[in-house]
């Protein structure tokens, strides 16, 4: 009788102890999953705030290459009037 009051508490007590690390289990699950969406977050902004910067860049030498071809122009004008005389 005794030894079945005993198993009786112990089944109890590891009920307990399984609910308790399911919770447990749970809320790192969850917390786990948050830090995976801010970090993947995180990751999306420096992604567009790079893309954002190499498109400014690209832009920037774009222009530039346009300035150097329209100062070019009068050189090669004037080096082809040369020649021809």
């Amino acid at each position: 009788m005794i030894e079945i009051q005993r198993l009786e508490e112990e089944r109890k007590s590891l009920r307990s102890e399984k609910e308790r690390l399911g919770e447990t289990f749970e809320m790192k699950l969850r917390r786990a999953q948050s830090l995976y969406e801010t970090e993947l977050t995180a990751a999306k902004m420096l992604y567009t705030k790079e893309l954002e910067a190499l498109r400014d860049h690209e832009d920037a030498l774009k222009e530039e290459l346009l300035a150097r071809y329209i100062l070019c122009i009068p050189e090669v004008l004037f080096r082809s009037t040369t020649m021809q005389l």
